[in-house]
């Protein structure tokens, strides 16, 4: 693995003031001294502000906990945020440093401009969601317990303080969908979560008064269940009637989205004309695979054929499992990316919280020990079919598991995933978080195996189609939040862009309204496409792409703009599309 440059800031005359969070003549004396002991006070300050987000990295210290959400907290945020800049002046250099500024710039833009704990009333769940601590095998299974039981005591208390934050007016597809989610939760709450506790304690007898609860878990339970209702009842009866029809971001906003939150100084036009190229293409490929497996019978139409063609076929766990294999093969023999300590992950059936979606990974984090099994999730059609709220396909064809294997697993996040654990440097690994370069890579890593010739012309329709849908989504978000489209007329593209039906048409269209991030998937993947070209353009050939791919890896997740620079030292005036 190439080993990444040294985080230098350019002179210490740059830091302006002592920190309040420094002893009075302790500021370090070299550049790098001064990185680590921000990066220290910032790690504590921030997993107590965003207890969920430490224990995704694999992080414990505040299990059991939920941050803040009072105005008086997020002050306190801004104004640490503010000192972290003034430390860190205006042009650090190096990935490190760099990555830390932009980590904080963005966290500041989106408490000052997003404003979700005010506007998105879906964010409470990423910060509430218990379902971890029946996860994470490294610690005792009594001691995740126990915490379980001290975040449902907290619920209460914070979705009414949530309440009170929340703006008088929230915009209704949002809220439409987050009713939805809450409902799904509180389901969740009154059977499932209980369920999975009780296999693992089967001693446990909560509300028969014998003693076996003497951790508190019927009372706690009880309480959040309650509460979570107030809450719903809160947002049917009174959000709703309030709510407004806009939610658009605006041109202004939307490329403040990816200019502040992904760091990619990039106008929406030329996002839009890369979605666009982006889409011929994939629809080219869509219909000369249709032509190639099924002659005459229209392009739309032979996914239907496939599925149906499907249905006596042996059961999506077992084909799963044989499909990683062969995956794994595929990418061994055409040295598509390194694969470090690589072994399958488990194949298990999607917690029926969460049988919403298709497939799911569930990985360690980046900080977790070694040794934990990471779990690959999948809803069979039955459950699809017996879920209300799912999106899933109630016919799996081998092929669109492929591609969805492909994507999650190998060479997808799983194996993103891996490559993370390995990078020695620690903020690399702590700020691994642009939704472009996950996203992306795991789209880019199913194209990387139809480039390849991976399960031939069905498994090329399958991703084109998969393609098609990211392709409409970048699209999409871009008409809904800048050029005034509305939830019909995004339908209408999916449907006849991408050969989609009309419930998941305007499933997709309606999450376009909330989540504008989506466009993340296609133009993740083109940034990664046009820096693998500009590189090839550059290194002639000395161009490898399995020494490319570890390369892109070796950085965690940074913005591709800093990836191009900082790693492969791509600058100047080439345009990152």
């Amino acid at each position: 693995m190439a080993r990444l440059p040294s985080p230098i800031f350019r002179a210490a005359s740059a830091w302006k003031g002592d920190l309040m969070f420094l002893e009075a003549g302790s500021l370090p004396s070299s550049p790098t001294s001064l990185l680590q002991a921000l990066l220290k006070r910032y790690e504590e300050e921030t997993h107590a502000f965003r207890p969920d987000e430490a224990r995704d990295l694999g992080l414990h210290a505040f299990d059991g906990r939920l941050g803040p959400v009072d105005p008086d907290a997020r002050r306190h945020r801004l104004l640490f945020l503010e000192e972290i800049t003034a430390a860190l002046g205006e042009n650090p250099v190096g990935l490190e440093a760099r990555l830390f500024q932009h980590a904080v710039r963005s966290e500041q833009w989106r408490l000052r401009v997003e404003r979700r704990y005010q506007s998105d009333p879906l964010f409470a769940l990423t910060l509430i969601d218990p379902s971890c601590y029946f996860r994470g095998e490294d610690r005792p299974w009594q001691e995740r317990l126990e915490k379980l039981v001290e975040h449902l005591q907290a619920i209460p208390d914070f979705l009414a303080e949530l309440r009170a934050q929340l703006d008088p007016e929230l915009p209704r597809p949002v809220l439409d969908t987050a009713i939805g989610a809450w409902e799904g939760f509180h389901g969740f709450l009154r059977k499932d979560l209980l369920s999975e506790v009780q296999q693992r304690s089967p001693g446990l007898s909560v509300g028969k008064g014998d003693g076996t609860d003497d951790i508190g878990l019927g009372p706690a339970l009880s309480a959040a269940r309650s509460a979570v209702r107030e809450h719903l009842d809160f947002l049917r009866r009174e959000a709703l009637p309030r709510s407004r029809r806009e939610f658009a971001l605006g041109r202004e906003g939307m490329e403040g989205l990816l200019r502040e939150g992904e760091g990619l100084p990039l106008e929406v036009d030329d996002v839009v004309r890369a979605g666009e190229e982006d889409l011929r293409r994939n629809r080219r490929i869509f219909e000369e695979a249709a032509a190639e497996i099924a002659p005459g019978v229209p392009p739309g139409e032979v996914e239907d054929e496939l599925a149906r063609g499907s249905e006596e076929a042996a059961d999506v766990f077992t084909q799963a499992r044989d499909i990683l294999d062969a995956l794994q093969r595929f990418v061994q023999e055409h040295e598509l990316v390194g694969l470090p300590s690589f072994s399958p992950p488990r194949v298990e059936r999607m917690p029926p919280w969460m049988r919403w979606a298709t497939a799911a990974l569930d990985a360690p984090g980046p900080f977790a020990p070694a040794g934990l099994a990471p779990r690959y999730y999948l809803t069979p059609p039955e459950d699809a079919a017996a879920s209300a709220q799912t999106g899933a396909h109630t016919r799996i064809d081998r092929s669109y598991l492929e591609v969805i294997t492909g994507h999650e697993v190998i060479p997808g996040h799983y194996l993103h995933a891996l490559h993370l654990r390995e990078v020695e440097s620690r903020p690399l690994r702590l700020f691994a978080t642009s939704y472009h370069f996950w996203e992306g890579w795991a789209h880019y890593a199913e194209e990387l195996l139809s480039e390849g010739g991976f399960g031939g012309a069905r498994f090329r329709l399958m991703q084109s189609k998969a393609a098609l849908i990211r392709d409409a989504r970048l699209l999409c978000s871009v008409g809904l939040h800048v050029e005034g489209w509305s939830v019909e007329e995004a339908t209408a593209f999916f449907a006849d862009r991408a050969f989609l039906g009309e419930a998941e048409a305007r499933r997709e269209a309606e999450r376009g309204t909330f989540d504008p991030q989506y466009l993340g998937y296609t133009l993740g993947k083109l940034l990664l496409q046009r820096l693998r070209e500009d590189l090839r353009e550059v290194q002639g050939s000395r161009f490898h792409l399995r020494e490319f791919h570890d390369l892109v890896l070796s950085a965690g997740a940074p913005p591709i703009s800093l990836l191009r620079e900082e790693i492969f030292g791509l600058r100047g005036d080439r345009r990152l599309l």
